[in-house]
């Protein structure tokens, strides 16, 4: 399934789609999760599905990429890590942030740093991080970050509703256009910028 047909899919099945795509993008799969949660958001604000159940599966999905992420580190993480270079430095650069600042290395990577967030997993498990102290930061990470992308996205659809109700349909549609491509442009920035970080 492309990512084009996932966002289709939204309105009719938005909370599994939400549940696979964190679960596998914290997983580490290339899967662009805070764009799906935007997407999820925005179809949410024009009511045509429960932002309740986007919240739970988000967070549920982003919990479970997590936690395997973190037993593979733990079971696997040697083997992990020697397949190639930059694997091993993205691990060892994570290791090193949760060594200086423990708590907040973990609750970071599930939000502001999120594309740090499967190498932070991988190399809690394989430094034996205790799964208590790993757990914590993630919970609440984790429900920050789905909670921000939803909510952002919700408002975006609700005032394209608006708009294309006071502008008229062609004025609405290019206004949520609009929308829609600045935040895409502000998160495929960021995503550069946090890539520029892993490879440096």
């Amino acid at each position: 399934m492309t990512v084009d047909e996932m966002l289709g899919w939204l309105p009719y099945h938005g909370g599994l789609i939400l549940f696979v795509a964190n679960a596998l993008a914290c997983f580490g799969a290339p899967i662009p999760a805070s764009l799906v949660m935007l997407a999820a958001g925005a179809v949410a604000g024009t009511g045509r599905i429960g932002l309740e159940l986007l919240i739970f599966c988000g967070i549920a999905g982003a919990l479970l990429g997590d936690g395997c992420g973190y037993l593979t580190g733990r079971i696997a993480g040697d083997r992990i890590a020697a397949r190639s270079r930059r694997t091993q430095a993205a691990v060892r650069r994570a290791g090193m942030s949760l060594a200086r600042r423990g708590f907040w290395a973990i609750f970071l990577s599930r939000n502001i740093l999120s594309p740090l967030g499967p190498w932070m997993n991988l190399a809690a498990g394989l430094a034996r991080h205790p799964f208590g102290r790993f757990a914590v930061p993630t919970v609440l990470g984790d429900v920050v970050w789905v909670l921000a992308y939803l909510l952002i996205g919700r408002e975006v659809g609700a005032n394209y509703e608006r708009v294309a109700e006071i502008a008229g349909s062609t004025v609405g549609i290019a206004a949520g256009v609009a929308v829609l491509a600045a935040g895409l442009w502000f998160w495929l920035s960021y995503r550069a910028r946090q890539r520029q970080m892993l490879d440096g």
